[in-house]
C-alpha cells in the first residue's frame, strides 16, 4: 500500500475508517475532531502502527485527539507517550478513565523542541502539527531522532500544490516538492510502504487537503 500520499478519497474504502467512526462515537465528547476528513488522517496513522507492529508510540502535538483512544482501543497492543505544549491533562485524564486503562498515560506538557527524553519509539506520530510550526526543518529532524531503528515516523499535514496557507494560525501547507525535500533530509530512513504517490485529488478540506509521509529508519 501507498502510506505517503495526498488524501484520495478511495482510501476510505480500504483504511479502517470504520473503525475510527465506532472510536469517534464513543470518544466524541472528550476529543478534537475538527472535520470528517480528519478520519483519513487517523485511518492512515493507525493502519500504518498495525502494519508494522508498533508497540510503543510518541504522539507530538496531539493532546486531546482521537489519536490515543484509537492505539489503546487498536487489536495490536499498543501504548503511548504524549509530549504538547499545552494543557491536555484533562482530556488525557477523562480519556484513560472510559479506556479504564490500569496506568496513566505517559504525558509531557512541553514545546517539543525543547523536549528531551532518552529513549526511542517504535512509531512517533505527528497529525496536522508541522504546518503551524515555524521552525519546521529543525522540528522534522528532531521527530527523526526518536524513531526506533526499524521504527517509524508518521506525519500528516496540510497539503496543496501552492504551499500556501488557506487556515488561521497555519504557516503553510504542503506540496510534492516539500514532502519530497523532507525525504531528502531524513538521512537512514526510507519511504514506507509501496513508494509514494502526491498527486493532488482536489480541495477536500476547505480550500486544501490532507498528505502524509510515513518514513522507517533503516
Amino acid at each position: 500500500m501507498i502510506y505517503s500520499k495526498a488524501m484520495d478519497l478511495n482510501d476510505y474504502g480500504i483504511l479502517p475508517t470504520d473503525f475510527v467512526n465506532r472510536t469517534y462515537n464513543e470518544f466524541k465528547n472528550i476529543c478534537r475532531f475538527e472535520h470528517d476528513h480528519r478520519r483519513w488522517e487517523y485511518a492512515l496513522a493507525i493502519d500504518v502502527l498495525m502494519s508494522n507492529k508498533s508497540e510503543n508510540i510518541l504522539e507530538v502535538g496531539g493532546g486531546g485527539s482521537l489519536l490515543i483512544p484509537l492505539i489503546y482501543r487498536s487489536p495490536v497492543a499498543m501504548v503511548a507517550t504524549e509530549v504538547d505544549p499545552w494543557d491536555c491533562s484533562d482530556e488525557l485524564r477523562k480519556q484513560e478513565a472510559q479506556l479504564e486503562l490500569t496506568e496513566s498515560i505517559r504525558y509531557f506538557q512541553k514545546d517539543f523542541l525543547d523536549f528531551e527524553l532518552d529513549e526511542k519509539f517504535d512509531a512517533v506520530v505527528c497529525t496536522s502539527v508541522i504546518e503551524h510550526v515555524p521552525e519546521h526543518k529543525k522540528f522534522f529532524l528532531k521527530l527523526l531522532d526518536y524513531v526506533e531503528q526499524g521504527g517509524l515516523l508518521v506525519l500528516t499535514t496540510d497539503f496543496h500544490p501552492s504551499s500556501e496557507p488557506f487556515s488561521a494560525n497555519h504557516l503553510r501547507t504542503y506540496s510534492e516538492r516539500d514532502m519530497l525535500d523532507y525525504i531528502e533530509l531524513a538521512e537512514g530512513f526510507t519511504v514506507y510502504g509501496e513508494g509514494y504517490d502526491y498527486t493532488y485529488w482536489g480541495n477536500y478540506v476547505y480550500e486544501y487537503s490532507f498528505g502524509s509521509l510515513v518514513l522507517k529508519n533503516e
